[in-house]
């Protein structure tokens, strides 16, 4: 618990700090995503984004070539409709890339670092700066709103597109729901704590954890809340859906399925660690990391475990499905960024590491 309150705290003053001088490079934890087809696995961390083939682990390109010192990646890369990749840095940068070799096709320059992966839509792209300010980008780089939204501190999370509403959780204690056409507030829901990861929306509702040690349902057109769940510590991570339930861990260690109708706890189980990230959802199979570095595998209905893995380091960011593999980025002394497993027995696939340039 005091490793991940340590990390959180000086995350929190890494972005206090970011007006100081470009030459300050904070550590990061990798932030991985998935191309629709299931081929490629992007990861940003530190000084580069990389593509990974899912199949063997080969590196397929690197961003930029040589790794600069003066930029560092946090958020997932997100992948846009148009087939473009999208990559927020804490330069202030968000760029636009060619998946298939990491071309740069446009840059974006804003006012504050990005964290959160931005969300990318047909129309769109909406992404979240680390100074509380949201902007809304056309398909080419250029701003769409008169103005950005700006709340009162940090977006960290990705946005969620509705029907008619997009949502964005902040660290003022506010999940916001905001015209996507032009930014303008439709309802905001004042909760107890800070709002670092994104709602889960799921048939007219929202559902989000909190720092106040809560989970919180939400009607998704009025904001109202229609249940909360109190849980031992922190929700860093966005609830996951599967067979009527919701999964989601806290950074005092707890992981919980809860009732997806009133947010009763069905069962929890105490791994190794906190648990800061997603789970990942299979077929029959939830999967959730330790800050502690294991990863569990376990049966949704009462949370058996079917197996695990462990890594000598730390599990900060949540594991991906591609296929029949399931990828996991751990930070570890020896720099192996990313690893893929099989997604029914757990045993290793392959590992790649970044050569040192």
């Amino acid at each position: 618990m005091k490793k991940i309150l340590l990390l959180i705290s000086f995350s929190l003053l890494a972005l206090s700090l970011s007006a100081c001088s470009g030459s300050f490079a904070p550590t990061s934890w990798p932030g991985l995503s998935i191309d629709p087809a299931g081929e490629t696995a992007f990861v940003a961390y530190q000084n580069a984004v990389y593509a990974i083939d899912v199949k063997n682990g080969s590196l397929r390109w690197q961003y930029p070539q040589k790794a600069e010192r003066s930029r560092t990646f946090f958020a997932p890369p997100a992948y846009a409709p148009d087939g473009s990749l999208l990559a927020g840095g804490y330069d202030k940068v968000l760029v636009s890339l060619d998946p298939a070799n990491g071309q740069e096709n446009w840059q974006f320059t804003a006012n504050s670092r990005f964290v959160g992966a931005p969300l990318a839509t047909e129309k769109a792209i909406y992404a979240p700066a680390a100074d509380g300010t949201l902007y809304a980008l056309d398909l080419t780089g250029a701003p769409l709103w008169e103005a950005p939204f700006k709340s009162e501190k940090a977006l960290w999370a990705t946005p969620v597109l509705g029907i008619d509403a997009l949502y964005v959780s902040s660290l003022d204690h506010t999940l916001y729901a905001l015209n996507p056409d032009t930014g303008s507030v439709l309802w905001r829901a004042a909760l107890d704590g800070a709002l670092n990861s994104a709602p889960l929306l799921h048939e007219g509702r929202l559902y989000v954890g909190t720092f106040a040690q809560q989970i919180v349902a939400l009607d998704a057109t009025s904001g109202e809340i229609l249940w909360v769940t109190p849980t031992d510590g922190w929700v860093w991570a966005t609830p996951q859906l599967l067979g009527g339930r919701l999964f989601v861990g806290d950074v005092s260690g707890t992981f919980y399925a809860l009732d997806l109708n009133d947010g009763s706890v069905e069962w929890s189980i105490t791994p190794d660690g906190p648990i800061t990230s997603n789970a990942a959802t299979g077929e029959d199979t939830v999967y959730f990391t330790t800050e502690s570095g294991t990863l569990y595998a376990v049966d949704p209905a009462d949370g058996a475990t079917r197996w695990t893995y462990a890594v000598e380091g730390q599990l900060y960011t949540a594991p991906q499905i591609a296929g029949s593999n399931l990828l996991i980025a751990p930070i570890t002394k020896e720099n192996t960024l990313l690893i893929a497993l099989d997604a029914q027995q757990g045993t290793r696939r392959w590992t790649f590491t970044p050569e040192k340039k």
